[in-house]
């Protein structure tokens, strides 16, 4: 659709990032996930993502359940109607991290999409 290829021309690599951002650190985003460089990050935000950077690094095991679940949540309150099916993970209490159960789905939900997108 139209809307998608003004959001792909408009963060473009070579629009969005500088050449430091390419070449710089891994970021450990909000949402628990590790961005190989700035300009993931960067570009991630520029579709309409409100990530930002949690830390300098790869995203710990124990931090990646906690900060995915409030990264979540936060979406869905500041747009119940738009991520109403946002996946939400449960984090073992005792761990931090994901809760067997909702890892299995969680998995199980990624590899239909993949699928899906192939399609």
């Amino acid at each position: 659709n139209e809307k998608e290829r003004e959001m792909n021309e408009r963060c473009k690599r070579d629009i969005v990032c500088t050449e430091k951002d390419l070449t710089g650190p891994k970021i450990c985003g909000t949402n628990g996930k590790t961005y190989q460089n700035p300009c993931e990050l960067k570009r991630i935000f520029c579709f309409g993502l409100p990530v930002e950077m949690h830390n300098m690094g790869d995203c710990h095991d124990v931090e990646r359940c906690p900060l995915e679940r409030e990264f979540q949540l936060k979406l869905i309150k500041s747009n119940s109607t738009h991520y109403a099916n946002e996946f939400v993970p449960m984090c073992n209490k005792t761990t931090n991290f994901y809760a067997y159960v909702q890892f299995m789905d969680k998995i199980v939900c990624n590899v239909k999409r993949n699928i899906y997108w192939e399609k």
